[in-house]
Formats: structure tokens, C-alpha cells, sequence
């Protein structure tokens, strides 16, 4: 089946990051989505279902634990998978 994930991820260059080392996988292929502002992850959020959050703990709208307890008042149910340098 189809995988959505939001990348949730301020740094471009850390963002193509992941998406290569996404790419360079021998399983299936997500749907990657990408968002550099956490308000805009919201947004995204609500307007679309995903699969998987990778979050970046240190943006410049919000940082730390308080991004996950947003995350998860909105969607519950959703993994999330914290990156961090």
C-alpha cells in the first residue's frame, strides 16, 4: 500500500537528507511531504491524512516536547519519529 509521510523539517539540506536516504531504500516507496514551518504541518494536517510524522524538534516556530503534545492533541493516533542532529 501507499505510504504518506510528513516530513516536518526547517533545513533544506536536512531535508533532501532524508528524502535520499528514503529513496535509496529497497522497500516500497513513501509519499514524502514536506513541511519547513510547524503551522504549516498543522495546516497540512488537517487539510490531509498521513501514515508517519518525522519531526525535527528545533524549529522556528516551536521546539521540544511541546511540538509532540501539539502533534498528538491533533492527531492521536499518528506515529511520530523525532529527528534531531
Amino acid at each position: 500500500t501507499d505510504m504518506e509521510v510528513l516530513l516536518i523539517e526547517d533545513s533544506v539540506v536536512d531535508a533532501r537528507l532524508v528524502e535520499a536516504i528514503i529513496s535509496s531504500s529497497d522497500l516500497a516507496q513513501p509519499t514524502l511531504h514536506h513541511a519547513s514551518r510547524f503551522a504549516q504541518a498543522l495546516a497540512m494536517l488537517s487539510a490531509q491524512s498521513y501514515d508517519l510524522v518525522l519531526l525535527d524538534l528545533h524549529l522556528p516556530d516551536g521546539e521540544g516536547i511541546g511540538l509532540i503534545k501539539e502533534l498528538k492533541q491533533q492527531s492521536p493516533e499518528l506515529p511520530v519519529v523525532v529527528l534531531t542532529g
